[in-house]
């Protein structure tokens, strides 16, 4: 590498490094000003005699959080095929396609239950 080269990757670096300090005291900063929203939100909620008012609000700030949130899940979409590959179990014993069966007895080798029988014979 020429000089010309290690000066530019020198020069990268050294601005690869002001962007990243910039952005961390940026997130801190965001961070506690956020924390200070929130206790002043909390404050306000507490000693709010309006209740209604506070209840909007609060409202207000579910859904807004809500929506920064649910937009960075992705959910498959309903046309989608790959989610009807996948096995599905429901959490039954003997696995099936996620409908429920009333007369599919979770272990179909278990002997029937008698302790009904057993214990009316022992009082009586």
């Amino acid at each position: 590498m020429n000089r010309i080269q290690l000066r530019r990757l020198g020069a990268l670096i050294s601005q690869t490094f002001r962007l990243a300090i910039f952005g961390l005291i940026a997130l801190l900063l965001a961070n506690l000003l956020f924390s200070l929203f929130m206790i002043k939100f909390t404050e306000f909620y507490i000693t709010s005699r309006n209740i209604f008012f506070s209840g909007v609000i609060i409202y207000i700030v579910e859904k807004l959080l809500s929506l920064v949130f649910s937009s960075s899940i992705e959910v498959p979409r309903a046309d989608d095929d790959s989610q009807s590959e996948k096995p599905y179990t429901n959490g039954h014993v003997n696995g099936g396609n996620g409908y429920h069966d009333p007369d599919q007895k979770p272990y179909p080798d278990e002997p029937p239950n008698d302790i009904a029988a057993t214990s009316d014979a022992e009082t009586a």
